[in-house]
């Protein structure tokens, strides 16, 4: 059975793709977020990227809402090129991109091997999404960013690897500063994260797709979905052992799989907690 609510999402981002389509300068239109990954639920908005010979003057952006029924959620913000609007009850979000701007991000990517993770969420944005004008131009930047060399994940892996550690909790803990401490786990657990998306050679998603993103990854700790969740709402010297034991499991991965990466720094990271004195 499909999901109901990416299907209503999908059916309503067609409706609205007509009118844009037919604007001059639209090169391709795509839609995105969680209903592009097939994750959508009952709270999810409509994320409804478009591909410009140049970007829309103010005024375009104005009739174009106007045209499909919008009205700006909160204002109008021209620099930040993307309207977030209510249309019929539902938000939609309109994102404005250049056709240069996008091949520019798989340049640097697939090119020049950028880990910058704007460069990479934009890649994981274009490989999930759902064509819905301009099709071959999508399609050809499909293909683009699915041709990798093996050197970006290394440095990714690599990367984010190295951020991983259990003193600075350690001593959030001993401080007993929870909103620290939740800071910090979550960023821990996004290193990791991250170091699992590399390792299966995943462009990034941010962790608001920790769990279904999960659920996909063929190279992933055994019951990865549950350790995760169990490490919140736990004492601290329970949460640092599920992330240590994680931690662990991910860096035995590594070294199976992606050898070319080098796991000292991060085992002496793991052994290190700052003593007292």
């Amino acid at each position: 059975m499909g999901n109901f609510h990416v299907e209503r999402r999908l059916e309503r981002a067609r409706e609205l793709a007509g009118p844009i389509a037919r604007l001059a300068g639209v090169q391709a239109i795509v839609v995105a977020g969680s209903v592009g990954r097939g994750y959508a639920d009952a709270y999810s908005d409509i994320e409804i990227p478009i591909f410009w010979d140049a970007l829309p003057t103010a005024a375009v952006r104005h009739d174009l809402v106007a045209q499909i029924g919008g009205r700006f959620l909160y204002g109008y913000d021209g620099p930040a090129q993307e309207d977030q609007l209510m249309i019929d009850g539902l938000q939609v979000d309109l994102w404005h991109v250049t056709v240069a701007e996008e091949e520019a991000t798989l340049d640097r990517v697939v090119g020049q091997l950028s880990t910058a993770a704007g460069d990479l969420h934009a890649l994981d944005t274009l490989c999930s999404c759902v064509p819905l004008h301009g099709q071959a131009l999508i399609d050809g930047w499909k293909r683009r960013a699915a041709v990798v060399p093996q050197e970006l994940w290394v440095r990714v892996v690599q990367e984010h690897l190295n951020q991983c550690g259990l003193n600075d909790l350690a001593l959030l803990a001993l401080r007993d500063n929870p909103t620290a401490f939740a800071e910090g786990l979550a960023r821990l657990h996004e290193s990791i994260f991250r170091v699992l998306q590399g390792l299966n050679r995943r462009y990034f998603t941010t962790l608001k797709w920790l769990y279904p993103t999960l659920d996909q990854l063929a190279i992933v700790p055994a019951g990865a979905d549950r350790r995760f969740r169990s490490a919140y709402g736990v004492p601290y010297a329970e949460s640092i052992e599920v992330s240590r034991l994680i931690l662990d499991d991910v860096i035995q991965l590594v070294e199976e799989h992606l050898p070319e990466v080098d796991t000292r720094r991060v085992k002496s990271r793991m052994a290190y907690v700052r003593a007292t004195f």
